[in-house]
């Protein structure tokens, strides 16, 4: 039989992984029209662009995230959440703004919700629940007396 540490862990275990699958419902997707202010934004950055915010963002930066702040027809403002570089690396940021020009931007794209990814993971999700609830509910046995017990009024 499970004790009550032992079946808090395993809830813990699987609410973690149930964030961690859901986490993966959202996908960046290109931008066709104009984005709203607050949408969650993906900027890749040009060979020039990143050459120009060099000193602002780092020298080998190619790729912008965070939160849309302002938009026109020559400037994005940005509130940074992560920078990746040219290997890969992110350095994350705390939000602070930066101006893009539109020039220095080789696409933008917008974090959106993904259906497919969303209706696999709530399948994940409901596989691993009702393995769970099978293997917590299936430790609680039969007391240990293997089905001879005696009742309390028998005697």
């Amino acid at each position: 039989m499970l004790n009550r540490r032992s079946r808090y862990r395993a809830r813990r275990r699987l609410v973690a992984g149930a964030v961690w699958v859901l986490m993966g419902c959202y996908s960046y997707q290109p931008v066709v029209t104009d984005v709203s202010p607050g949408t969650p934004v993906s900027c890749v950055l040009t060979d020039a662009g990143s050459l120009a915010l060099g000193p602002l963002i780092g020298p080998t930066a190619a790729r912008v995230d965070g939160r849309l702040i302002e938009l026109s027809d020559t400037t994005l403002i940005v509130a940074v959440t992560a920078v990746r570089d040219r290997s890969g690396e992110d350095t994350y940021w705390k939000g602070e703004r930066v101006v893009l020009r539109r020039t220095d931007v080789a696409s933008i794209r917008r974090e959106r919700l993904s259906t497919v990814r969303t209706i696999g993971a709530v399948g994940v999700a409901v596989a691993i629940a009702a393995l769970a609830v099978g293997l917590v509910a299936g430790a609680g046995g039969s007391g240990g007396s293997g089905g001879r017990g005696v009742s309390p009024g028998s005697r």
